[in-house]
């Protein structure tokens, strides 16, 4: 078995979790999910890019002086990280986001 890995970032963007949603499936071919329901989560997004590769976006609720941040964890095969990443990063490029930064992992 492939060990597997997480990764994570947190960033600024103006848009909500929803026309997020939707620009992701247009811009990236994957198939992005919207949750609501959590209550530990609250309001997140949700994307499995392969069988080992998980990706979420969660709404921090929290703000900087130019809006709304959110956090981003990737979990993959180690072997498929770089991979995963520069796939998800590319297709960040679809948003407009800000301060792109590394961040801790959480779960």
């Amino acid at each position: 078995m492939t060990p597997l890995c997480a990764w994570a970032y947190t960033f600024g963007c103006d848009l909500s979790l929803v026309r997020v949603c939707m620009i992701l499936n247009v811009a990236t071919g994957w198939r992005w999910h919207h949750q609501d329901d959590s209550v530990w989560y609250l309001e997140y997004l949700i994307c499995r890019p392969r069988p080992s590769a998980r990706i979420r976006i969660h709404n921090l609720q929290e703000r900087d002086k130019f809006g709304p941040i959110f956090s981003v964890q990737l979990d993959a095969e180690c072997d498929s990280r770089a991979e995963v990443d520069a796939a998800f990063r590319s297709a960040l490029g679809f948003l407009p986001i800000r301060d792109l930064c590394d961040s801790a992992t959480y779960d």
